[in-house]
């Protein structure tokens, strides 16, 4: 354990905090440009992507399509245990 003079926060619990407060922004962040490369997918205009932004996107997309497959399967054995346990009881 670090040790600390009890006048306040440890330098390692400040860094904790204000690393916490950046992936909020960045997360942010995150959510309005994926917002706006959705729009300009949908209008078919995403010729305007540079380089950067098309790979960041592309990736994007995959790391999305991935966590809602694991959500669905997540849901799914949620399901199945509701119903696993209702029958279980009777109901």
């Amino acid at each position: 354990m670090p040790c600390n003079d009890g006048q306040g926060p440890s330098p390692i619990a400040q860094m904790e905090q204000e690393l916490g407060l950046m992936r909020a922004k960045l997360d942010t962040y995150a959510r309005m440009l994926c917002d706006q490369c959705k729009l300009i997918e949908r209008l078919k205009i995403s010729e305007i992507f540079n380089a950067k932004v098309k790979e960041w996107w592309e990736n994007h997309k995959q790391v999305d399509a991935m966590r809602i497959a694991r959500e669905v399967k997540q849901r799914e054995k949620d399901h199945d245990e509701y119903l696993r346990l209702k029958n279980k009881l009777g109901l």
